[in-house]
């Protein structure tokens, strides 16, 4: 089992929901956790209840959707802890529903080189420091909305589907060394991804959107980061979290067919209540 105690972990998406409950799990496990964000208030109040618990937490602001900010955060993280040895790719953003042909390119551009180029940013750049370690790992957060697509989230699902094709051949990559990947796909978490969600048409859909999500939401974001270190601690390649993502990837693989389908009926239906 892998340990995490004295672990350097850096974690995306740290300000709120799983990313700030993976900081303080990790940080409960004895690891120093390198907190990144693009909200310095969220930011702020993470890192203070990690210290006041007693854990060692390290603040970054940066925009993993610029390279050259991730640059900076990886060497001024490298400067304060000497290392680097989990990294957590969990920062993800959503928009609303677009058909293809009516979405704003600024749009699709703005979730995806979140979402998508993020992730490879931060690893292509703490890779070869965390390569280095004696228990390495990388994580990356895809969606249910990874394993099929839904209508209307063409951006989403191309960010998620692209984050598990990456993470599927960096494993392979690395497969001969000792650092691990692991990719995450989480179902109803209750967190605040739709509340800050963009290019809704009006707050009264924006508000209906995040009303359909806590009705969803039936696991904390703290029971998620439980069930996602257990799985990295366990060397996992997959982590499905919740019994609806579990059934979807059974479903997606035996009926591939049938499955969107059902997926946009229960969709439309929620909704719709």
């Amino acid at each position: 089992m892998k340990p995490i105690t004295n672990k350097v972990a850096v974690i995306t998406g740290a300000g709120s929901g799983i990313g700030r409950a993976i900081a303080i799990e990790l940080a409960h496990l004895g690891a120093a956790v390198a907190l990144n964000d693009v909200v310095q208030e969220s930011l702020e109040e993470t890192e203070q209840v990690i210290v006041a618990a007693g854990g060692e937490a390290f603040s970054v602001l940066a925009d993993i959707s610029e390279e050259s900010e991730v640059q900076s955060m990886v060497q001024k993280i490298i400067d304060h802890f000497g290392k680097v040895d989990l990294l957590f790719n969990n920062a993800g953003v959503t928009i609303a529903r677009f058909d293809v042909a009516e979405m704003p390119s600024k749009w699709w551009h703005w979730l995806n080189n979140i979402n998508f180029h993020g992730p490879m940013y931060c690893t292509k750049h703490f890779l070869p420091h965390i390569l280095k370690s004696d228990a390495g790992h990388i994580v990356n957060v895809s969606s249910a909305y990874g394993l099929a697509g839904v209508y209307g989230r063409s951006a989403y699902c191309a960010s998620k589907f692209g984050i598990r094709g990456f993470s599927e051949a960096l494993h392979l990559e690395l497969i001969n060394s000792k650092v691990g990947v692991t990719l995450v796909y989480p179902g109803s978490i209750q967190t605040n991804i739709a509340s800050h969600s963009r290019a809704w048409n009006n707050p009264k859909e924006k508000e209906k959107a995040r009303a359909v999500q806590a009705k969803a939401s039936k696991i904390s974001p703290s029971k998620a980061a439980k069930i996602i270190i257990r799985g990295i601690r366990r060397n996992k390649v997959r982590i499905l979290i919740g019994a609806e993502v579990k059934a979807l990837d059974f479903m997606v693989r035996l009926f591939p067919s049938f499955a969107p389908r059902l997926i946009h009926y229960f969709l439309r239906r929620a909704e719709q209540t």
